[in-house]
């Protein structure tokens, strides 16, 4: 397996590889709609659409760094979204 793809211990490990980039896929998008933008609201449908593939590749350095618990990653994201970001608004 590349460097570039998830290394997943334990039982994960087991998953064949494209089942485990389909998760890593479902947990990019589930932290990324839970994200706001400075006024509060959900990011925008294209702002998610946007930063999926930049979520995967911080969650594939993670999960290389020895995060395998998808919990563990979920809330090292969890507080970034209540900074905001202008650059995400729609107006």
């Amino acid at each position: 397996m590349s460097a570039t793809q998830p290394q997943l211990k334990a039982e994960f490990s087991l998953v064949p590889v494209a089942e485990r980039l389909a998760w890593r896929n479902a947990l990019s998008l589930h932290i990324l709609k839970q994200m706001r933008g400075t006024d509060g609201r959900p990011l925008p449908r294209w702002k998610i659409e946007e930063q999926v593939r930049h979520m995967n590749m911080s969650l594939d350095s993670m999960i290389l760094r020895g995060f395998d618990d998808p919990a563990a990653l979920e809330h090292h994201f969890s507080g970034q979204g209540a900074h905001g970001n202008d650059y995400a608004t729609s107006k």
